[in-house]
């Protein structure tokens, strides 16, 4: 179920109960203002309010002035600094990556996307997280035009989802490879743990799909329509009964339940076997759609 923004937040503001937005279109960051004020008390600011989300184009000067905004209140010290990307601008990956950049150690930092779980760009989102010594803590879907925030801490220690991950063993390190650093492990395991956070994310988007879908199709089942409108009802039987399908067999989904199995021992000791299985049948797939081509 998506929470109000400040709701998802809370559990993140800063002692000093300052909160600033950048990146966002002006309209937007009002309304989040308002929205976020209610936040028990805290002190709310845009802190680039003449930046738009078209301003970032080629050749404009309000994608400097977008960006300035989001590197200075991201680089704040005790300050809750939420991100705009809106995915149709152009820009607004490379203002998150500066502001992400420009944080000081340990800060904490949410990026608004007004695309949900299931459609956002979560791989960029990651690889920015990685260019930058970030780590994603949390994936919430929220209410609003803004339906997911994403929580990320800025060159901190590894924190859950961390704790999932081990180091690699020596019996898995491949003969003769030079070990890795550290700051490549850290970076490793940061992304690890960001892809767990968005597995899990997309596994409960999709069964709550899947659950909608049941119980439209058990209420087509349970209460029959009248005669004339019984052909319609069986087509509508029939997609609801394929869309079930499609997502049952999702491997999203399935990798979603296979990380989120893994977090007991029995279940670690499975998500190989598993894993292995996902990458066997998309292999599959993707060789019987190439054979069928002249």
């Amino acid at each position: 179920m998506a929470l109000q923004l400040r709701d998802a937040l809370r559990p993140y503001l800063p002692e000093g109960r300052r909160v600033r937005l950048a990146g966002l279109p002006d309209a937007a960051g009002a309304d989040l203002v308002r929205h976020l004020q209610l936040l028990d008390g805290a002190d709310v600011a845009a802190d680039d309010p003449g930046a738009s989300a078209g301003s970032g184009g080629a050749g404009g000067s309000g994608g400097a002035t977008a960006s300035g905004g989001a590197t200075g209140a991201a680089s704040q010290p005790g300050v809750l600094t939420v991100l705009g990307w809106p995915v149709g601008d152009p820009a607004a990956e490379a203002r998150v990556e500066q502001a992400l950049d420009a944080a000081p150690a340990g800060a904490t930092l949410a990026v608004v996307l007004d695309q949900g779980a299931l459609v956002a760009p979560w791989p960029r989102l990651l690889d920015v997280a990685g260019a930058t010594d970030c780590q994603v803590l949390d994936a919430v879907p929220v209410l609003g035009d803004w339906p997911l925030v994403v929580l990320l801490a800025k060159d901190g220690p590894l924190v859950p989802p961390a704790r999932y991950l081990g180091p690699p063993s020596a019996a898995t390190a491949e003969p003769g490879a030079a070990p890795e650093g550290p700051a490549a492990q850290r970076r490793l395991a940061r992304r690890l743990a960001g892809e767990l956070v968005f597995a899990g994310l997309r596994e409960r988007a999709l069964t709550a799909q899947l659950a909608d879908v049941r119980a439209e199709l058990d209420a087509l089942r349970t209460q029959p329509p009248p005669q004339g409108e019984l052909q319609a009802a069986r087509r509508e039987a029939a997609a609801a009964q394929a869309r079930v399908l499609r997502l049952e067999s999702s491997g999203a989904l399935r990798l979603g339940r296979a990380l989120a199995g893994a977090r007991s021992p029995r279940g670690a000791l499975r998500l190989p076997a598993e894993l292995a299985a996902l990458a066997r049948s998309r292999s599959a797939g993707r060789g019987a759609a190439g054979g069928g081509r002249p």
